[in-house]
């Protein structure tokens, strides 16, 4: 949507660009209330841990990979979308007569 490239996306989903943020949201949500039980009916923090660990981890994981690796995060408008995408062949007519059809009975079996 930012470098107008979304005519190119193979695949159109009815919800874009509304949908991805509301699956965002719903998801943040879920991951922060996930845990609600070690709040109530006493805060119990072996519970919450075992809840909440996974965002420290991933944090440390994220930062780790960029001081590690040395990579710089880059604006969405300076992304290169173009270099290396995949551009689907024609598809052939199917073959006929016995030899394809063998073919297709041997892998289908296969």
């Amino acid at each position: 949507m930012r470098q107008g490239k979304t005519h190119l996306l193979p695949f159109k989903n009815w919800t874009y660009p509304i949908g991805p943020w509301i699956c965002v949201i719903l998801n943040s949500f879920l991951v922060l209330v996930q845990g609600w039980s070690c709040f109530s009916p006493t805060f119990n923090a072996v519970d919450f841990v075992s809840y909440y660990i996974e965002l420290p981890v991933m944090l440390v994981m994220y930062v780790g990979w960029k001081v590690f690796k040395r990579t710089k995060t880059v604006k969405l408008d300076e992304m290169d979308l173009e270099t290396d995408t995949y551009v689907a062949e024609q598809e052939k007519p199917p073959k006929t007569g016995w030899k394809a059809k063998l073919r297709r009975g041997l892998n289908w079996l296969v």
